[in-house]
């Protein structure tokens, strides 16, 4: 008998986060497991259009599954292992992407000691890189079973089509990230660029921008 999964999802938004789950998730329901998506709001087509398996997910709301046993629900972000007790399962398990509790700002100790105190729950921990398997194992003594991302090589390969050629005397710098998020620094890291002297400077960015100061091209 397949299994039957529940991802927890805080946003189905274009992020390399829920790019991670959907592919799990995917993969899963193309191995025969049934899967379902939870989130707070219904998901609509356009929101989910930018990745290109997620239409073939099922996707629903903590009212819809209230009268379902899943075998298996997974937590994806540190807000989500709160409403797990939402859904009835066998077994329950939080995947870890990041150290959460990193991401509010300095001023807002009292989320951060939210985000924290998740992963001492009594949950399967999973998570893809190994340092924080350490960070887990050392501060809470929690070992998390370890799943690495997988590589696209049909996207990231050596050679294929390109949006321009590489002029060899003026090196490229690509830079990946949200505007207007402290953590990410996308805008300090352009300046720094700049400051450097890189001379051709692109952004890729799910913020909806039409110009960037300090960037050469730009896709958004």
């Amino acid at each position: 008998m397949s299994l039957n999964i529940c991802f927890l999802l805080g946003s189905p938004d274009i992020s390399g986060g829920t790019n991670v789950i959907f592919n799990h998730a995917a993969y899963a329901m193309r191995k025969g497991c049934r899967v379902t998506i939870v989130t707070e709001f219904e998901v609509t087509p356009e929101r989910i259009a930018w990745h290109a398996e997620a239409k073939h997910l099922r996707f629903a709301n903590y009212g819809d599954v209230a009268n379902i046993e899943f075998d298996i629900v997974v937590a994806t972000w540190w807000p989500t292992t709160y409403w797990l007790h939402r859904v009835a399962a066998r077994h329950y398990a939080y995947f870890v992407q990041s150290i959460e509790s990193r991401f509010p700002s300095s001023r807002e100790e009292a989320l951060r000691d939210y985000a924290e105190n998740t992963y001492l729950f009594d949950v399967h921990l999973i998570t893809e890189v190994d340092w924080i398997c350490d960070y887990l194992e050392h501060h809470y003594g929690r070992k998390a079973h370890l799943a690495y991302n997988g590589i696209d090589k049909s996207i990231y390969c050596p050679d294929g089509p390109a949006i321009a050629p590489r002029d060899p005397d003026r090196p490229r710098v690509l830079i990946e990230g949200s505007m207007g998020v402290p953590l990410k620094n996308t805008e300090r890291t352009i300046a720094l660029c700049n400051y450097a002297g890189a001379d051709d400077i692109w952004l890729m960015t799910p913020t909806p921008v039409e110009h960037v100061d300090g960037v050469d091209r730009l896709f958004s």
